[in-house]
């Protein structure tokens, strides 16, 4: 199976809460979510968080568009540290309600379509 992912990636960052199961505690925490699609996201942590690849974690998304949250299973795939404060680290997806994944895609779709949007209007103007 290949790492890579063939969603339809957004650019726009989102906020996102984890929970890492270590041992016996659960650790929580808020990363910036970006590159979204319905595959997966890149997230950038903290550094002080133990995250490798392999271990799962439980993700909520909060979408502009809906009032629910989206709740999800990923699995670490790529781990890369930024500076001395963060790491970015690369999650698929690995469980998600059918209908949360058609959101976050329809999501997706749109973000995109008013990327493209704006781009031809900039276009047209000059």
């Amino acid at each position: 199976m290949s790492d890579r992912r063939f969603g339809l990636r957004i650019r726009r960052p989102l906020w996102v809460v984890g929970s890492l199961i270590d041992g016996t505690r659960e650790r929580s925490f808020r990363a910036l979510g970006v590159d979204v699609s319905d595959g997966g996201m890149r997230l950038h942590v903290v550094r002080r968080l133990p995250l490798t690849p392999g271990q799962t974690l439980a993700l909520e998304l909060n979408l502009p568009n809906r009032a629910e949250a989206i709740w999800m299973a990923g699995a670490i795939r790529r781990h890369q540290d930024d500076d001395a404060l963060a790491s970015a680290i690369g999650v698929r997806i690995v469980a998600i309600a059918d209908q949360d994944r058609r959101s976050l895609r329809d999501f997706c779709v749109g973000e995109r379509r008013a990327q493209l949007t704006a781009l031809v209007h900039a276009a047209r103007a000059v």
